[in-house]
């Protein structure tokens, strides 16, 4: 299979940063995938710069008869693209994916041209409004744009009711395009919109590697970092932390007055501006992941009081890093933060609340379970392990659908899952031609799986293959397992003892190495009919 990523930018910006990692993770599991930007950073080879800064400049000067305009970003994207578009059309791409790809990048008009399957991430609500890339409290959307608010315009032709006449007159004739929403707020939004409403929509998250983000000693980072051990420290962080108003800084600010500066410091890491408080230390930008995992770890609790946001990255790397969040419960905040489990929802915009979970978090005597419950959201989730094999399913039946056919639909997606659950359980004696053929035998068992199954192993292969069919796994068997029940629900971990009680047309081994031994158990002792049973065989 091959995916050309499209966006502005390949990690520049939240949004570029999410399709970067969409882009490494894919390719990580086999996928054949480049990213064509307007403006590279990276030194990826993979990637590869598209220049047409003329057109992001046009593209602001529509915006010069809306001098009241508030600071919320707005995007018109009139230009075409035409090399952009012939690359495109002249790859060996199976799979369009764009992302944000806004700043002039490519016009609206443009996608028509592309003659391959689109798929398009909403990182914003851009795509389905007349030209805001958030509709602060703007619902015109559901119907029609006119009379921006963002804009501060009062007339009915204005350039957001001109955007989504335009828009409505390109999506009418896509048919190739399919929806993904990074959040169930995003695609509800999206759903309930005039432009987007009969279009395909799925959810899913963006993949966050466990590996690069992850829990570090508290201790030992905050003495690397030079920070004291004294204090509780509070976590804030975006790209424009102080300046962007969504981004809800001065909900933070407020809070700090109130809380003791005897006991907490703060940090901020992103541009500041002229921002300068008392008790607390700035970052600056930061590009390494290595140190901002180091960052989130030496913290006590991140806050994230944005006024709307759709799935945050800093809420995911926080969380990944095991350090609990705080966040006013709008927008897809409550996909990642569950409440007083693995940080706390504050009522929208009430600073008030937002303190108190400030120090529901910071004084809480389970703090430990607190950031235990935090990396297990990210690690059963938003992993790439959970996530990736999501995306990869979404392109194939998209192929399908529109009559793809051949090796492109999977072979070295399935080649690479076999080198990572290779690595990952460390069965290395094995020729790797050989057991990705044997591989490739027992994978289309499982993808083209429609009856219901329960899965032998709750272990990364199982875990991983119950993501690739949610809907026909039953629940998993475990010998850590010592849950006997007769009411069975789903996705819950069992002793394979209760295989007697559970109703179920197959079930899967995925414990690699052990499969003749579990057989062996399943058909003699527990007297599973041997058809049933699904395994890889070495």
């Amino acid at each position: 299979m091959r995916v050309l990523t499209v966006s502005s930018f390949d990690i520049h910006g939240g949004a570029a940063k999410a399709a970067y990692r969409l882009h490494e993770g894919l390719q990580k599991f086999g996928v054949e995938s480049k990213m064509v930007v307007q403006k590279k950073s990276s030194k990826d080879s993979s990637v590869f710069e598209f220049s047409n800064r003329e057109s992001a400049l046009y593209d602001k000067s529509f915006l010069e008869a809306y001098s009241k305009k508030t600071q919320t970003l707005f995007s018109t994207s009139a230009i075409n693209h035409q090399r952009l578009i012939e690359y495109i059309n002249n790859s060996n791409a199976d799979i369009v994916h764009l992302h944000w790809i806004a700043n002039g990048f490519i016009s609206i008009e443009n996608l028509l041209e592309i003659k391959k399957p689109l798929v398009w991430t909403l990182h914003d609500m851009w795509a389905f409004t007349g030209g805001c890339h958030y509709s602060e409290t703007c619902h015109k959307y559901f119907l029609e744009c006119d009379s921006c608010e963002v804009l501060k315009s009062y007339s009915s032709k204005d350039l957001s009711s001109i955007n989504f006449q335009r828009k409505q007159d390109v999506y009418a004739n896509l048919n190739n395009l399919n929806i993904i929403g990074l959040s169930h707020w995003i695609s509800s939004c999206a759903q309930q919109s005039a432009l987007l409403r009969k279009k395909n929509i799925v959810t899913l998250p963006n993949p966050i590697d466990t590996t690069v983000y992850k829990m570090l000693d508290k201790r030992q980072a905050r003495d690397e970092l030079g920070f004291s051990s004294n204090k509780k420290i509070v976590l804030y962080g975006a790209m424009n932390a102080t300046e962007d108003p969504r981004k809800g800084y001065r909900f933070l600010e407020e809070a700090s007055k109130k809380l003791d500066c005897d006991k907490y410091l703060f940090l901020i890491f992103g541009t500041v501006g002229n921002a300068q408080k008392p008790n607390t230390v700035y970052c600056g930008n930061i590009q390494d992941s290595a140190y901002l995992n180091k960052l989130y770890s030496c913290a006590d609790v991140m806050v994230v009081p944005s006024v709307q946001e759709n799935l945050s990255n800093a809420i995911m790397e926080s969380l990944s890093s095991g350090t609990p969040v705080v966040a006013f419960d709008i927008g897809g905040n409550s996909d990642m933060v569950e409440h007083k489990k693995n940080g706390y929802l504050a009522k929208p915009f009430d600073a008030n609340d937002l303190i108190c979970g400030i120090e529901w978090v910071t004084k809480n005597i389970n703090i430990l379970s607190l950031s235990g419950n935090s990396r297990d959201k990210t690690m059963k989730n938003f992993s790439h392990e959970i996530v990736i094999p999501k995306y990869i399913q979404f392109y194939k039946d998209i192929l399908r659908k529109n009559n793809i056919h051949g090796q492109t639909l999977g072979l070295s997606v399935d080649l690479k899952m076999t080198n990572m659950l290779v690595e990952s359980l460390a069965v290395n004696c094995f020729a790797t031609t050989n057991f990705s053929i044997k591989f490739n035998s027992f994978f289309n068992q499982i993808i083209n799986l429609r009856s219901k199954a329960i899965i032998y192993g709750h272990g990364t292969v199982g875990k991983t293959i119950q993501a690739l069919i949610p809907d026909s796994i039953i629940a998993f068997v475990d010998q850590k397992s010592t849950l006997i029940s007769q009411d069975i629900q789903k996705g819950e971990v069992y002793s394979p003892a209760n295989i007697p009680n559970m109703s179920f047309d197959k079930i899967i081994i995925s414990v690699l190495g052990r499969e003749e031994e579990i057989e062996c158990y399943l058909t003699q002792t527990l007297h599973v009919n041997k058809e049933k049973i699904i395994r890889l065989s070495l």
